[in-house]
């Protein structure tokens, strides 16, 4: 069970909007990785992710405009690889 007790607390790096990613004690403390994950997020990535993956088709090669099985892993894997540090209103 993570404990979300405290993200309410944590508020936007300066110049961020809003935050999706917050300290893990013990799973994850890393200020660059927390400041990465929030910086990804607030430049759109993860909408931009979302976005590609619900919009695009699936195709056998990228030539065809589409996404085939190894774009559509490694952008499932910008999603789900850091979410032990997510913040729960991002989560929400």
């Amino acid at each position: 069970m993570i404990d979300e007790s405290f993200d309410e607390f944590i508020k936007p790096e300066q110049g961020f909007e809003k935050v999706y990613a917050v300290p893990r004690i013990p799973l994850c403390t890393s200020s660059a990785y927390i400041h990465l994950i929030n910086l990804f997020g607030n430049l759109g990535g993860f909408d931009l992710v979302m976005d590609l993956m619900s919009k695009a088709e699936m195709a056998e090669t990228m030539e065809n405009g589409g996404l085939d099985i190894t774009c559509i892993g490694v952008l499932s894997q910008c999603l789900t690889l850091p979410h032990i540090v997510f913040h729960k209103d991002f989560i929400a």
